[in-house]
């Protein structure tokens, strides 16, 4: 009698053993994977804002360099010409000393 109870305590040890290693390796298998989703998360957000201000920085500077010809207070009839490429042809902009065509294409502002 006593040999059987022995055999159920031994069964139900083990069984809780597997039990108890089963659960401590799935959390350590869910943090191990939480933390790589948050890592590969904050590395991703990082490179894509710091993309995103080189971008901008880059449009600044080409709006600024094609603005900066002007030499009085900006105004639309001052402005459009110098970022829209359609009126180039349009106006005296293109006759301009200091007007380069190609730099049109070679800055970063977008049509």
């Amino acid at each position: 009698m006593e040999d059987q109870e022995n055999q159920q305590r031994n069964r139900s040890l083990k069984t809780s053993l597997k039990a108890k290693w089963a659960f401590g390796m799935s959390l350590i298998i869910l943090g191990t994977l939480v933390i790589f989703s948050f890592v590969i998360y904050y590395t991703v957000q990082n490179v894509l804002i710091g993309q995103e201000r080189t971008t901008v920085q880059e449009t600044l500077t080409a709006v600024d360099r094609r603005l900066s010809s002007v030499e009085t207070n900006l105004t639309i009839s001052k402005v459009l010409p110098r970022l829209n490429i359609e009126t180039v042809h349009n106006s005296n902009i293109a006759t301009s000393p200091d007007w380069d065509q190609t730099d049109v294409f070679q800055d970063s502002v977008k049509y």
